[in-house]
């Protein structure tokens, strides 16, 4: 019974994560930033790779009070060079930690997934973190 209810419990939480985390042989994770926000779900951000383009996209959700919900995506872009993506994701998560300071987040956490990294392991990597936490309290 208790593996049922985790497995309710981990379908849920994917489903609020949706679209920001994929996991699926065409889109695979490469990282995921929470900035946690009092009475609210946290900022997310989330650095997606397509197998078949091999080409990355970010995508951005926030929800604060009174305003709708907003949602962000980059086009697919391929990083040919290391040193171009990881300019390009530091660039992007300096700008996430800005904004979720400007929004009343008093920290931000990273995961990251490697490129090789089994399903079993971006969920384990997933729910092993605080962010599962995070949505029980909103």
């Amino acid at each position: 019974m208790e593996q049922i209810a985790n497995g309710h419990k981990q379908d849920d939480l994917l489903h609020k994560l949706y679209p920001i985390f994929e996991l699926s042989p065409l889109i695979r994770p490469r990282g995921l930033w929470v900035a946690p926000v009092i009475q609210h779900p946290p900022i997310l951000l989330g650095l997606l790779y397509n197998t078949q383009k091999d080409a990355v996209q970010y995508r951005l959700r926030v929800q604060t009070t009174n305003q709708p919900e907003v949602f962000r995506r980059t086009r697919w872009r391929k990083l040919t060079e290391s040193f171009a993506r990881q300019q390009s994701t530091e660039r992007i998560q300096q700008a996430f930690a800005t904004m979720a300071t400007d929004v009343g987040s008093a920290e931000t956490f990273a995961l990251q997934f490697a490129p090789g990294a089994s399903d079993a392991e971006i969920l384990h990597m997933l729910f092993s973190s605080r962010l599962p936490a995070l949505f029980d309290q909103t």
